[in-house]
């Protein structure tokens, strides 16, 4: 069996595809052990918004996305890539597990890949989107 491209760009995509099936395994299998990730959305808007380094907590962060959002798109295109840097837009709709909300838009990546692993993950959000849904899905979360 061939090894797997190990290039920026490769390691990247290999992520989007292992993350619009929720398949945290693969995910992980991509992750540095000290890989910090940014998601760029304050923890009061988003219990897992902000900074989580390392491999064992940034796990503990996609369980708590998987446990609250079903994925129904996630479709990633690289922008460009620079050395060890890929750019990206993902095109996504996740729904709200408790609520059956859905929310869709599009988030840009900024991922460093070293030696095929993913070390440096930035994620980029339309933050008043997301401010409003998060309204939208407590308000309709009390109603039930």
């Amino acid at each position: 069996m061939a090894s797997p491209d190990k290039s920026p760009q490769a390691v990247v995509e290999r992520h989007w595809r292992a993350w619009a099936k929720q398949d945290k395994q693969t995910t992980l299998s991509l992750c540095a052990e000290d890989m910090v990730f940014s998601l760029y959305v304050p923890e009061h808007v988003l219990a897992f918004g902000g900074e989580t380094r390392g491999k064992p907590s940034i796990s503990d962060r996609l369980q708590t996305v998987i446990d609250q959002f079903e994925t129904l798109v996630y479709e990633g295109r690289v922008r460009h890539v620079e050395g060890d840097t890929v750019h990206g837009v993902v095109h996504y709709c996740f729904r709200h597990r408790a609520t059956g909300e859905a929310i869709e838009g599009d988030m840009r990546h900024v991922v460093v890949v070293r030696d095929g692993l993913m070390v440096d993950f930035k994620e980029y959000h339309d933050l008043k989107r997301v401010m409003a849904f998060m309204r939208l899905v407590s308000a309709a979360a009390q109603r039930q």
